[in-house]
């Protein structure tokens, strides 16, 4: 199923001009070069697995995600532009910063170990309102390969990731927004933290549950890729 200039815009449709205190650490490398160094600090990750332990592969991932991803962008697509745009600055350093944990947790939850997987980009593609999207894939051996697609986006002279496409075409931005906006309507702004916390606890705990997982199942000795 491709990704198609339509679900671009419905996506991008609920980005947002940011605040000068809403800038992010980014690179001014191409976007190409910007997946490319996400994949190389996953694949040390995976690689160090047990030896690092769920501590040391977070730590290792952490300044690679503030360095790949406009967190600041990436945090308000996944609450949408109404409800930013109604929180002071306080309240979106706080999501945020709740926001990137969650991120990190889950890249060294689920990237954990290393059976022969390596990381390819395929193909980089222009997208609508100065959008570059970044088409790749994880290879694991004698199994199917887990698609993912990046948008990227240039910022105060800085690329950053805004969001993931799982399997090429499901918009991670849109799918927490879904669930992230039905929590705030219903429990307010600290019952949407207090959720996050939550899940990075049970992420740091190893008692996540499929559902609560960012990404697809990228172990190469596991009976089955899961969305």
């Amino acid at each position: 199923m491709r990704l198609t200039a339509a679900a671009l815009a419905l996506v991008l449709a609920y980005n947002q001009p940011l605040a000068a205190e809403e800038s992010f650490e980014g690179a001014t490398s191409s976007p190409s070069d910007i997946v490319q160094s996400l994949n190389a600090g996953l694949l040390a990750i995976m690689k160090g697995g047990e030896e690092l332990g769920f501590v040391g592969r977070l730590e290792t991932i952490t300044p690679v995600v503030k360095q790949t991803f406009d967190l600041h962008y990436l945090s308000a697509s996944t609450i949408g532009k109404t409800t930013w745009q109604s929180w002071n600055q306080d309240q979106k350093n706080t999501y945020t910063k709740v926001f990137e944990q969650f991120l990190t947790a889950n890249y060294a939850s689920q990237f954990k170990s290393f059976s022969g997987q390596n990381f390819e980009i395929l193909d980089t593609m222009t997208g609508p309102k100065s959008t570059i999207l970044v088409k790749t894939q994880i290879n694991r051996p004698n199994k199917e390969p887990v698609a993912l697609t990046y948008l990227t986006r240039e910022r105060e002279g800085k690329t950053g990731i805004i969001d993931i496409f799982l399997a090429g075409t499901i918009s991670e931005a849109a799918r927490r927004r879904s669930e992230f906006g039905s929590i705030y309507q219903n429990q307010g702004f600290s019952g949407l933290i207090a959720m996050l916390e939550n899940q990075v606890n049970a992420l740091t705990s190893d008692s996540a549950t499929t559902a609560n997982k960012m990404f697809p199942d990228v172990d190469a000795a596991s009976p089955k890729a899961e969305l």
